[in-house]
């Protein structure tokens, strides 16, 4: 879950139950800037921010906004202590944008719009260098509807799958490359592509869903020409235009795995730019189904630069 392109992590996570989304209503409408109370002669939750009064009775599926009666899409509902509201109440009881992207289970909140260079933007203050808000939009249309069509289709490992699981659980390339057996072949070929999050001691789940992530990246970034003139600099440039270098692929790189939920940036040295992510506090340098960790602070120590700040926070 995102607020204002920021991630959250609360005591209770979002739900989905019969198509609908809920959150936890006290530390989202505290996070917006809400005062949140609870009036126990009417049995009813009270929210209050500027002139705005919005009154939820529980066990009900309407609530009051200024007095005037709203439905919900659901009741809210109390699980594990925690009152659960319907998402889209959000925009109707504050005006908040609200979207639900069903691949990855991501909830992304926009109480205010983040704008950069003109352009709103959705996660950090990362355009993709789009030139213009159409370019933008245009990039994150495509960029999302790839994740959501393509993500659940994706085999772990793909034909090796059995491998790379055994891998995750333990099991060991012998060391003999003579040895062409399948099973031999199968663990030296993921100890190559996630060797390095293992031994940085990423999760199962962690390693799995950023394979997939690295793999969606790789295949949607590839298959352009790359003019050899250094003007590709955009994702734009690689998705529709065609054409794309080391600036406009990182940039690919950038929006596939922003959209996915992790902290991205992008480094500069020697004359190529490389996309990094963060992934279970560890940065490294992905491609299509490989990683290798990275030294992010001996990086810059030895001149290489910055020219994409992290999704979340800033790097001097």
């Amino acid at each position: 879950m995102y607020i204002d392109g920021i991630p959250q992590f609360y005591k209770q996570q979002p739900i989905e139950q019969n198509g609908i989304v809920f959150v936890p209503l006290r530390d989202i409408y505290e996070k917006l800037g809400a005062k949140v109370t609870s009036d126990t002669k009417t049995n009813t939750v009270i929210i209050t921010k500027g002139n705005t009064v919005i009154k939820l009775p529980r066990g009900k599926d309407f609530a009051y906004v200024n007095g005037k009666s709203v439905k919900l899409s659901a009741k809210m509902f109390t699980n594990n202590g925690v009152i659960m509201i319907p998402v889209d109440f959000l925009k109707v009881s504050l005006g908040s944008s609200v979207e639900w992207l069903s691949v990855p289970k991501v909830v992304v909140i926009t109480s205010k719009a983040q704008t950069v260079n003109g352009i709103k933007v959705l996660y950090g203050g990362h355009t993709y260098a789009s030139r213009n808000q159409k370019e933008y939009d245009t990039v994150m249309k495509i960029v999302r509807e790839y994740i959501s069509k393509e993500y659940d289709k994706l085999v772990f490992g793909e034909s090796r799958n059995k491998y790379y699981l055994e891998y995750l659980d333990g099991a060991r390339f012998n060391g003999d490359k003579r040895d062409r057996s399948e099973r031999n072949v199968g663990l030296y070929l993921a100890q190559g592509s996630i060797g390095e999050l293992v031994s940085a001691g990423v999760s199962k789940e962690g390693v799995i869903r950023a394979w997939k992530t690295g793999f969606l990246a790789g295949t949607l970034a590839s298959g352009t020409v790359d003019p050899g003139d250094g003007k590709p600099r955009s994702a734009y440039d690689n998705l529709v235009r065609r054409v794309s270098d080391c600036d406009a692929h990182a940039q690919v790189y950038s929006a596939v795995w922003d959209a996915m939920g992790y902290n991205t940036l992008i480094i500069a040295g020697s004359g190529h730019a490389d996309m990094l992510v963060q992934i279970e506090g560890h940065w490294f340098k992905p491609g299509a189904g490989s990683f290798l960790r990275v030294d992010l602070n001996g990086s810059l120590k030895k001149g290489a630069k910055i020219i994409f700040q992290p999704t979340y926070g800033q790097i001097k």
